[in-house]
C-alpha cells in the first residue's frame, strides 16, 4: 500500500515519481470521476427503437466491409508499367467464393450475385457466433 497519510488513506490516489535530477519523492495526485454522458454533462442520446435501454450501444457501431474477389501478385516493376485497359489475372477463379473482410479479417465467405446492376453477395459461409 502506498505511504499516505491517515486522512486520505480512502481517497482514490497515483503515486507518481518526479521526472527531475533530485531524489526521488512521491506526488500524491488526486483522481477525480468523470460524469458519464456528453462533453455538458448531459446523457448521450440513444434510439430506443432499436433494443431500447438494454441493447448494447456497440451494436449500432458501422463498419466498412471489404469485398475480396482475389489477388494478384506483380513485382514494383510489372506494377510501374500496367497500362488501362490492360486485364490482371486473379487467382481465383469464377466460381470461388469471395471473402467479407472487416478490419483486415475475413469474417465470412460467399458468392457473388448481381441485383438491379449491382454485385451482392450471397453467404454461405458465417462463424457461428455471427449465426442466429
Amino acid at each position: 500500500m502506498l505511504n499516505q497519510p491517515t486522512s486520505l488513506m480512502n481517497e482514490p490516489s497515483l503515486d507518481v515519481a518526479d521526472s527531475t535530477d533530485q531524489p526521488a519523492r512521491a506526488n500524491l495526485v488526486q483522481l477525480v470521476e468523470l460524469p458519464l454522458g456528453g462533453h455538458d454533462g448531459a446523457p448521450l442520446p440513444f434510439d430506443a427503437g432499436k433494443g431500447g435501454a438494454t441493447a448494447n450501444p456497440l451494436m449500432q457501431v458501422r463498419a466498412a466491409v471489404t469485398v475480396r474477389v482475389g489477388t494478384a501478385e506483380l513485382t514494383v516493376g510489372e506494377l510501374m508499367s500496367v497500362r488501362e485497359e490492360q486485364v490482371l489475372r486473379l487467382d481465383q477463379s469464377v466460381e470461388s467464393p469471395v471473402d467479407l473482410l472487416v478490419g483486415g479479417e475475413v469474417i465470412a465467405r460467399g458468392t457473388l450475385v448481381v441485383i438491379d446492376g449491382c454485385f451482392g453477395v450471397r453467404l454461405t459461409e458465417l462463424p457461428r457466433p455471427l449465426q442466429p
